[in-house]
């Protein structure tokens, strides 16, 4: 049994580097509102209470608060 902490001293990745055929069994808490970060490919996903995916992004600039408002 493993447990990885929530956020960047977390981070995992799980590899099978046998030729042999593995299991996995991986429970959850499955918290929501979460924000995810993935270090191997840049990426930070967002989902909503639903559970539902608001983002799926790479950072770029940040913008200002009234950025895009009228």
């Amino acid at each position: 049994m493993v447990c990885f902490r929530r956020g960047k001293d977390g981070f995992h990745q799980i590899l099978n580097r046998t030729d042999s055929p593995i299991r996995v069994f991986m429970i959850s808490t499955l918290n929501k509102p979460d924000i995810v970060e993935y270090p191997d490919s840049g990426k930070i996903g967002a989902r909503s209470v639903a559970g539902e995916r608001i983002l799926l992004s790479r950072p770029g600039p940040i913008l200002e608060y009234w950025d895009g408002e009228d």
